[in-house]
């Protein structure tokens, strides 16, 4: 009965741009120069200045309504966004829907794990979580496929690139359809004052009835937070000058640098560059390396799908530890093997990619969605999950934007 439902969307709006940027016919019917990388880089990186936007939004009013409604407003505007890019005639038209759509999708990130902890047991919530981002990765992987598939059987057809962008929108219908016969968060139950249907709810995930001791404790819990929440209030200068017994802004600020971590250690450059990297890089054909580049995204969904067992298991810091440490083996190995530049050495750092790009699925991908929105005390769970969240829109904004107005 957990809110997973949504995800594909939040995957496949994140990576359906991507597989069609540099496409002749994209940019022919928009008015764009193959030659212009800046705004090019710019149409494709907007979207997590919309993302950014929805997070703070998140922030500032996460208390008002209850996580389903953020959701499915979250959806009207990728509806919206995915309009304007499917029908664009120019780059205004795109633009606005990657900023639109941006701003869903913020408060879908933001809301869904969220979501998902709050309607969850303690001792299962982590590979909840880890099976959200694994369904997030295998919308990426639908949208690369997707993407593949029409431009190798439509090559000179504007449907191409209009047929993917719209086709965001089945998973945002799929999402609606099924939205509100799951719970409402217990925890903003509570807070409205809705304890019978907050008792009900943790019933459900408890599998017991309503007046078993297990649900009696989880409201007593969820009580004591929010009427912490009202003897501590949270403001922007408790961000910096907080004394709190519990380390609220340490720990806002903790999970802030984990999403900081994870953007920055190149998994984007891969991601969004993985074709032009085996072109240009390790000298495949374009259809080498378009086949090569889907290989790469099978193995990252693979990797992730492996936390659902391991996050439980291990623990949150180990699999970031051991993930960290390969994650950087394989990039060292990949950079040797482009230095290289030997026809053995160049198949070194093809390999190196896929193993890099496992083992980020297997740790670095999942665990901060996991871990920010656990260490962020109750009362101020949706500020702590925003700014963690709002990061990491933030730096891969740097990152892709800044990558593709230079040479890899």
């Amino acid at each position: 009965m957990n809110p997973n439902a949504d995800n594909h969307d939040i995957g496949y709006d994140q990576g359906v741009l991507g597989g069609l940027i540099a496409r002749p016919r994209f940019l022919s019917d928009n008015h764009i120069r193959p030659d212009n990388a800046d705004l090019q880089g710019t149409i494709v990186a907007i979207y997590d200045i919309g993302c950014l936007v929805g997070c703070f939004i998140c922030a500032a009013v996460g208390q008002k309504l209850g996580r389903r409604i953020f959701i499915v407003i979250g959806g009207v505007l990728l509806c919206i966004g995915a309009g304007l890019q499917a029908g664009s005639r120019g780059t205004s038209y795109l633009i606005a829907g990657r900023v639109v759509g941006g701003i869903g999708n913020g408060l879908e990130t933001t809301f869904v794990p969220i979501w998902v902890a709050e309607t969850s047991k303690a001792s299962g919530r982590g590979a909840l979580i880890a099976t959200q981002l694994t369904i997030v990765i295998l919308g990426l992987t639908i949208a690369y496929w997707f993407d593949y598939g029409m431009i190798n059987n439509h090559p000179s057809s504007s449907a191409q690139w209009r047929l993917p962008l719209a086709f965001q929108v089945i998973f945002i219908l799929a999402t609606w359809a099924s939205i509100f016969f799951l719970p409402e968060s217990p925890r903003y139950l509570y807070a409205q004052g809705h304890q019978e249907d907050a008792d009900s709810v943790m019933a459900r995930v408890y599998k017991v009835s309503v007046d078993d001791p297990l649900v009696a404790a989880h409201r007593q819990d969820v009580l004591a937070a929010l009427e912490a929440e009202k003897e501590m209030k949270f403001g922007i200068k408790d961000l910096f000058f907080d004394k709190s017994p519990v380390n609220t802004s340490w720990r806002i600020w903790l999970g802030v640098l984990v999403q900081f971590f994870q953007q920055m250690d190149g998994n984007n450059i891969v991601s969004y560059y993985a074709t032009y990297l085996f072109i240009n890089s390790c000298g495949m054909s374009q259809n080498q390396a378009a086949i090569t580049s889907g290989g790469v995204t099978l193995l990252f969904l693979g990797g992730t799908a492996s936390t659902i067992y391991t996050v439980e298991r291990w623990g949150r810091r180990p699999v970031m530890l051991y993930g960290a440490m390969l994650c950087s083996l394989w990039m060292i190995l990949f950079t040797i093997g482009l230095a290289v530049n030997t026809n053995g050495s160049l198949k070194l750092a093809v390999v190196s990619i896929f193993l890099f790009e496992f083992f980020f699925g297997a740790s670095w991908c999942p665990l901060p969605w996991i871990y920010v929105p656990e260490i962020s005390p109750l009362h101020v769970r949706h500020i702590g999950t925003s700014f963690g969240v709002a990061t990491q829109w933030l730096i891969t904004f740097i990152v892709s934007s800044r990558t593709s107005s230079r040479p890899l």
